[in-house]
């Protein structure tokens, strides 16, 4: 023909029938709907025929000559649909793609509201069980009758872009893409990718727009707004107001790029239908942000890298300029996986608050997870832009954590674990690691006066993390108990250096942040390794809290520091505590299963029970200080070495064996010390006030000295050679 691109109206209701240039039959219909009443009777006009409220096709097609080397040609490229309404697309024989469809210009669909079932009366109020906060559900209006949506069925079928205003749904059923949405409102958007555009001419190379992305809802381009950088492809869903419902569900069956939302989220997934293709990696792989509150997403296959630059290559993001925890606005509520090998190693970063992390057989590997802005002071008005979030960048500017942002609890099971994360927030819940490998390499900060939730690690247990700042935290615990564990057990997500010397996620070398292989020095030939691989340590581990902590435990503890301002319930080992430094100013109970070596406990008031089962070697040392430092009972099974000290009173020493110190002492008296075995040689105790009763089941040997403002009853077994001084 003329070689021009031919736009043809169709009469209301009928259908296109098209051959793209792949040589697919493409049929377009639109919304077909004759009105009925209430008994399902056709609607009349004045001259007897049935009202239709069918929509118009509007089609623009461009016609394909013949190539020059005569392999090709015909058929046409469809360039734009549109439809007054709705519009179905079939294709056959082949794939087609289409530029864009443009749906409900004349007629937009059913738009959402809470209170599901339109039940006024007894509103659907959400789990907290009040209504009209962050958590009621909401739904496409059940009152409307309006079917307005887009549906692609047959072969595969690309469209490049969808826009509209309410749509009842969007559905991609074929293999192909949705890589842009301008829409309002949307019950269900699926496709097999979203946000993601790849060349049918060249694969592997992206395709994207002119343009840059953008939320006309916001006042910001989001396309060139954190996280994204002149981001040009994206589903974009626009509720009117960041408190307004957007979209119910959003869903591929493989992966999702970039997401761009005014308002509410309620369900986001990647790998919907849980079934892999090999060699497509079908998670999350761009950012998805919103301004107003993501519910629940799940990461399908996992969540990809953030990146090192200036921007956020894939993470899952919300900002609100009014965003509070009662509203959820400004909120990432949940964020759950699929299974093995399903990691999150991208950025889940909110203004306002996080909810739960899940993870089932998969780990958090090197991700920030933060409830942070980058305005100047804590109590600002957030702009409710992404800007909100740029802190979060890996060498990004100044952040401040939202005052009473928290994130609620992170937790994995199964064969995976955390390594490599970075939180802050003003309080921090609970932090579990089960079955898998533990918790390592990782920080957790808190403000000042924020709060740690209880943390519980499996595996290897607590190793190389760091807690910084809060009042308090709840408690502290590595369940394993020390038996040796394989690291080619653990979960695939966290061995890539057992086969390949560059991370394919993160692009670098597998190093300690990602890598368990690395972290522990074992390899897939040795996957365990004398005195690394032992289950249940909590090991080159800091605490820094300025108020109280309930329990510390673990099989063994290792080159730890615990900096407790003021209460410490109790801290325990099953087996050794080696190079412990601990300062708080009360401790119920120390409980040492064997031996302690080269440890530092100092408590500026009292100390209640302790009790070492082996030997408290004279590397060690125990002082309770101040006013009120008092210890309860001190007790050995085996030998005492190292250094025991009250400014106040002791009740009880108990040794087991031997009897070595050379520097125990109490500032007042001491009610009983027994030694089991032998008093040697240089060994020297001091009692300021009064020695009640002094029992020694061995040698008093010579040179050994006991000082004490006042005998009490005194029993010596052995030789007696040692000195026995009244002060």
């Amino acid at each position: 023909g003329g070689s021009q691109p031919e736009e043809t109206t169709f009469v209301q209701g009928q259908a296109a029938n098209i051959t793209d240039d792949s040589g697919a039959q493409v049929k377009l219909t639109p919304t077909i709907e004759d009105e009925t009443d209430v008994n399902g009777n056709p609607i009349l006009d004045a001259n007897g025929n049935p009202l239709n409220n069918s929509g118009t096709l509007t089609v623009l097609t461009y016609p394909i000559a013949r190539s020059v080397n005569n392999t090709g040609g015909g058929g046409v490229v469809i360039v734009r649909v549109d439809s007054t309404r709705g519009v179905q697309v079939r294709t056959s024989g082949g794939s087609a793609e289409i530029g864009t469809i443009n749906a409900g210009t004349a007629d937009p669909g059913p738009g959402l509201v809470f209170n599901v079932s339109g039940d006024t009366l007894n509103p659907d109020a959400g789990p907290d069980g009040i209504v009209g906060t962050g958590d009621d559900p909401f739904e496409l209006d059940p009152n409307s009758i309006n079917t307005m949506g887009v549906d692609l069925k047959g072969g595969r079928i690309d469209v490049f872009m969808i826009q509209g205003t309410n749509f009842q749904s969007i559905r991609n059923r074929t293999p192909g893409e949705i890589v842009n949405t301008r829409i309002g409102t949307v019950g269900l958007l699926e496709g097999t990718t979203l946000g993601i555009a790849n060349s049918s001419l060249r694969p592997g190379m992206d395709v994207e727009g002119t343009a840059v992305a953008d939320n006309p809802g916001s006042s910001e381009v989001e396309g060139d707004t954190f996280p994204f950088l002149h981001a040009k492809n994206a589903i974009v869903i626009n509720g009117g107001t960041e408190a307004n419902p957007a979209v119910v569900d959003l869903r591929a069956t493989q992966s999702i790029g970039n997401v761009m939302i005014v308002g509410r989220a309620q369900n986001i997934t990647a790998n919907a239908d849980g079934a892999g293709v090999k060699g497509v990696f079908e998670g999350i792989v761009g950012a998805i942000y919103a301004k107003g509150q993501l519910r629940s997403v799940n990461v399908g296959e996992g969540l990809m890298p953030s990146g090192t630059g200036n921007l956020g290559r894939a993470g899952i993001y919300c900002a609100a300029q009014a965003g509070s925890a009662t509203t959820g606005l400004g909120r990432v509520e949940k964020v759950t996986n699929q299974g093995l090998n399903s990691d999150i190693r991208g950025d889940i970063v909110a203004s306002q608050g996080v909810g739960t992390i899940a993870l089932t057989d998969g780990s958090i590997i090197n991700s920030d997870i933060e409830v942070l802005t980058a305005s100047g002071a804590q109590t600002a008005v957030h702009t409710g832009s992404g800007a909100d979030l740029s802190a979060s960048l890996e060498f990004g500017g100044f952040a401040v954590i939202t005052l009473d942002g928290a994130i609620d609890n992170i937790v994995t099971k199964g064969s995976g674990g955390i390594i490599g994360l970075l939180t802050r927030a003003a309080n921090m819940g609970a932090v579990t690691s089960t079955g898998g490998f533990g918790i390592a390499n990782s920080t957790f900060t808190v403000l000042g006066n924020g709060r740690f939730g209880a943390v519980t690690a499996d595996g290897y247990g607590i190793r190389g993390c760091f807690w910084r700042g809060g009042q308090s935290i709840d408690s502290m615990t590595a369940l394993g108990n020390g038996h040796r564990l394989t690291t080619s057990a653990f979960e695939p997500g966290v061995l890539l250096s057992g086969s390949l010397a560059i991370d394919p996620f993160f692009g670098t070398k597998p190093n300690p942040l990602t890598d368990l292989y690395v972290m522990t020095g074992t390899t897939p030939q040795a996957p365990q390794r004398k005195g690394v691989s032992a289950g249940g340590s909590i090991d080159l581990t800091a605490l820094l809290v300025s108020r109280d902590v309930g329990t510390i435990k673990a099989n063994t503890m290792r080159a730890a520091l615990f900096n407790i301002g003021n209460n410490l319930s109790s801290i325990s080992t099953d087996d050794y505590m080696d190079s412990v430094q601990l300062t708080a100013g009360r401790v119920d109970t120390i409980a040492i299963g064997k031996d302690a070596l080269r440890n530092s406990l100092v408590v500026s008031g009292p100390v209640g029970n302790v009790y070492v089962g082996g030997s408290f070697r004279g590397t060690s040392s125990l002082a309770a200080g101040g006013p009120s430092g008092t210890i309860g009972t001190f007790t050995t099974g085996r030998s005492l070495y190292g250094n025991v000290s009250a400014s106040q009173s002791i009740g009880t020493i108990r040794v087991g064996t031997v009897y070595g110190s050379q520097g125990t002492h109490s500032g007042g008296g001491l009610t009983k010390f027994v030694t089991n075995g032998d008093f040697v040689t240089s060994a020297v105790l001091d009692v300021n006030k009064t020695l009640q009763q002094l029992i020694i089941g061995g040698d008093f040997e010579d040179g050994a000295i006991v000082k004490a403002g006042v005998f009490g009853t005194t029993t010596i077994v052995g030789d007696n050679k040692g000195d026995l001084v009244t002060k």
